[in-house]
């Protein structure tokens, strides 16, 4: 079982992503000079490695979707899909870490830094072209209308059940 980290992505210490909301087991996944630092965000699990850049082969940018909600009405939850991004890193050991993210429009501030760093993006959904020119909202609504169609051709996760 692939092993999911729903994160909030720092660089130097400065959040780029929100929290998700009503979420115990979060992690806070800290782009720093020489490494990433993941540390658990909960005290619930305490959880905390490093990943070297140097061990890094390249980071995958992916989507998948997940059951939220749109808001309330009365006593009752309005169940939605709410699109995310996985940023997958992949080593030069084979090992994976997919840290999933609530696209936000800093979410190209860790495209570009990734990028300064040289190390290989892969993206092949275009997520970068898509968060630079849209507002969330209407990456909401490009995803609304395209992502049931991706999702099948790419095999991704829709909606994404479980850590």
């Amino acid at each position: 079982m692939k092993k999911i980290y729903r994160s909030i992505i720092l660089i130097n210490n400065k959040k780029k992503t929100a929290p998700f909301v009503h979420d115990l087991l979060s992690y806070d996944c800290n782009f720093r000079n020489d490494d990433i630092e993941v540390k658990s965000s909960s005290i619930i699990k305490e959880d905390n490695f490093f990943i070297k850049y140097k061990t890094i082969d390249n980071i995958t940018l992916s989507l998948c979707s997940r059951i939220g909600s749109s808001g309330t009405i009365g006593y009752t939850m309005t169940p939605s899909l709410k699109y995310h991004i996985d940023f997958i890193i992949n080593t030069k050991d084979y090992s994976s870490y997919i840290f999933e993210i609530e696209p936000t429009t800093k979410s190209t501030d860790i495209i570009k830094y990734i990028k300064k760093l040289n190390i290989n993006l892969i993206d092949e959904f275009n997520i970068q072209s898509l968060l630079s020119n849209y507002d969330t909202a209407t990456f909401d609504k490009y995803m609304a209308e395209h992502f049931n169609n991706i999702a099948k051709i790419y095999n991704l996760d829709n909606p994404r059940k479980k850590y």
